[in-house]
């Protein structure tokens, strides 16, 4: 019972680990997005003032 709920246990772990690394994965991306969408509104704007 105990080696049971353990393994389980252990199992859940894991899975809680991949998703805070997916998590972060996601987090860096959308980071990258963003200063991307600011770098493409900034020469908008200098484009735009030609």
């Amino acid at each position: 019972m105990v080696a049971q709920e353990r393994k389980a246990r252990a199992k859940l772990e894991e899975r809680v680990e991949v998703l805070e690394r997916r998590d972060s994965e996601k987090r860096r991306r959308l980071e990258r997005l963003e200063k991307a969408i600011e770098r493409v509104e900034r020469v908008r704007g200098m484009v735009g003032n030609i």
